[in-house]
């Protein structure tokens, strides 16, 4: 089985193992693998791999699973990985980052200074645009339904990282509403960085839709 995983920037097992992972090296776990606590895991769809990530410093691997592998809604378990290729992600989520924060953006009366963040992705916009997102509870406020606040608040979370944790909720919550057009874009425009986050060649500049 063909799928995707995510490290941490250490490229090291993690709850105790420590080995390290190498491109090319097949990985292998003696006992009965266990979904969700024992054996290597992985997705076979990118966001579902980072709703199990942690952090805005990650690898992203794509990883053959062999062996005896157990399969779950959205990951499986198996007793060998092996990575096929890897590199460092954190680009590649802090732009995803800003191009899902611009799908929801008109949610609010966003600043220019934070609208401007979202489509350069500039370092020197980034304090202000996060100063800016405090604003973000007058969402919740005026009553717009549970699953477009997420995705409101995590527009504003946005601006102060990339960590993988802010968008794989505002992802679960979308899959739970059945919100179809919302899955299928995210993970379209997902698909698409990859490669090009993979030959250095991410997009500087994120279009914000006219809503």
């Amino acid at each position: 089985m063909y799928g995707y995983h995510f490290l941490n920037p250490s490229l090291r097992l993690s709850h105790g193992d420590g080995r390290k992972v190498v491109v090319g090296d097949k990985l292998t776990f003696r006992p009965t693998p266990k979904l969700c606590s024992q054996g290597f895991h992985a997705s076979r769809r990118p966001l579902h791999a980072l709703q199990y990530a942690s952090g805005p410093h990650l690898h992203l691997c794509r990883v053959r699973l062999s062996g005896q592998i157990l399969h779950g809604e959205d990951k499986s378990v198996a007793t060998e990985r092996r990575v096929l290729w890897m590199f460092d992600a954190t680009a590649l989520l802090e732009n995803f980052n800003r191009w899902c924060a611009a799908q929801v953006v008109h949610l609010w009366d966003a600043p220019e200074v934070f609208l401007e963040y979202l489509r350069t992705g500039a370092e020197s916009l980034k304090e202000a645009a996060y100063k800016a997102s405090t604003e973000a509870t007058s969402w919740i406020s005026a009553g717009i339904n549970s699953v477009e606040a997420d995705r409101a608040m995590a527009c504003a979370e946005a601006c102060g990282g990339a960590d993988a944790e802010v968008w794989a909720s505002v992802w679960t919550e979308a899959e739970a509403s059945a919100e179809v057009t919302v899955l299928a874009g995210a993970e379209k425009e997902f698909l698409r960085l990859i490669p090009l986050a993979r030959a250095g060649r991410l997009p500087t500049e994120v279009v914000i839709p006219k809503n």
